[in-house]
């Protein structure tokens, strides 16, 4: 996930603002990546999970 967001990051800020703007891309994509990682976590902490113990009953009945 940090390639993706690197590379064309690195070479967009490169035609605009030249070896300057490579050095860049890589706070600008840590805060990137950091904001992706806090969205998905927040994401599927307010999902409430299942218990184990139903998914267990369920496959039993099955058989």
């Amino acid at each position: 996930r940090y390639v993706v967001v690197i590379i064309p990051a690195a070479f967009l800020l490169s035609r605009f603002l030249g070896a300057v703007g490579v050095w860049n891309a890589f706070w600008i994509t840590e805060v990137i990546t950091a904001i992706i990682s806090i969205y998905v976590y927040r994401k599927a902490i307010a999902r409430p999970a299942e218990p184990v113990n139903d998914k267990m009953n369920a496959a039993s009945r099955r058989r």
